[in-house]
């Protein structure tokens, strides 16, 4: 495929969708979103700019901490989606930096919520910096990102054409988790025309649904579009950008892509990023099988699996992409 023809990352206004006005619009350009290039950006998500402002603030509190108080808040078990991690280039420079929460603080907090005991292995502890305002800022944005993940699974049903409830009965307790990533400046001048430095490498997202907020001075996000090209997310203030993660292309039966991407290091020194990111996952014993309606009378592309499962299979398979404190290839 040409590149100058390939699919451009759509934005989409889903404010009509929320209201209850515009509903049909707004599903049918998701739907040909998500069929055509797996990736969106949104916006009339009804999220505050000062709720975004605050978390990352208390990211920048987190970064500015010297590197030993900085390692304090690793997981304690090396569980690489918890707590503080830190990736490094070859001569020891940082490259990423990541705090990362789930919903449930621990086991105790998911069975409150009327999680099963026996699956309370999942809930590895969140580890939280003791920083002024750092864990209200997390928790308040994190709260409104996880609301906004359950209309957009509600949206997601009206863009399949799928029975109201067929995904969203599955939401809750959901166990999504938030990430925060900074990216630091280089300060290292690269040329333009070389291959960028892989900051974060290629994969598919595993969850449902990706939520993420990007901030910086330059396009770090790169996804891979149908004709094998990569090309940048632009960074918008307003928007969110979503994109569709193996779960849900596992619940679509591939009618749904699961897009590639990665993050790419800038030529110039100064650039720099931070995103905020909520992996949307249902709640954790949920059944996420294809669609009847989406399969017909064909075989299913893939057989039933938990979110409990999954996070088993994905740890297995692709936990060394996150290595702590090792820099990407």
């Amino acid at each position: 495929m040409d590149p100058s023809t390939a699919p451009e990352i759509p934005v989409i206004d889903i404010s009509g969708f929320l209201a209850g006005t515009d509903r049909a619009a707004v599903a049918a350009a998701v739907a040909d979103a998500c069929r055509t290039v797996g990736f969106l950006q949104i916006v009339g998500h009804g999220i505050e700019t000062e709720a975004l402002d605050a978390a990352y603030a208390a990211m920048a509190s987190l970064v500015e901490l010297p590197e030993p108080d900085k390692d304090a808040h690793q997981c304690p078990n090396g569980h690489p989606f918890r707590g503080y991690s830190r990736h490094t280039h070859p001569d020891g420079r940082v490259a990423q930096e990541r705090f990362q929460i789930n919903r449930f603080d621990d086991a105790a907090a998911a069975a409150a919520a009327g999680v099963p005991a026996r699956y309370g292995d999942y809930f590895v502890a969140n580890v939280w910096p003791d920083l002024d305002g750092f864990e209200p800022a997390l928790r308040s944005l994190f709260a409104r990102t996880q609301l906004l993940g359950a209309r957009i699974m509600e949206l997601f049903e009206q863009a399949l054409g799928v029975a109201p409830g067929s995904l969203v009965r599955s939401v809750e307790p959901n166990v999504s988790c938030l990430a925060v990533n900074h990216y630091p400046a280089s300060g290292v001048v690269g040329t333009p025309d070389a291959e960028p430095v892989i900051l974060l490498r290629e994969h598919p997202d595993s969850g449902t649904l990706t939520i993420l907020h990007q901030r910086g001075t330059y396009e770090g996000l790169q996804i891979l579009d149908p004709g094998g090209e990569w090309r940048p997310v632009p960074v918008r203030e307003d928007a969110f950008v979503v994109n569709i993660g193996e779960l849900m292309a596992r619940w679509t039966n591939n009618r749904w892509r699961s897009t590639r991407h990665r993050v790419v290091g800038s030529p110039d020194p100064a650039d720099h990023r931070t995103t905020i990111t909520t992996f949307h996952l249902p709640a954790v014993d949920t059944t996420v099988a294809p669609l009847a309606e989406l399969v017909g009378d064909a075989t299913p592309a893939y057989e039933a699996v938990t979110p409990y499962e999954w996070e088993r299979m994905f740890l297995e398979t692709v936990s060394a992409t996150y290595e702590r404190t090792r820099a990407p290839a």
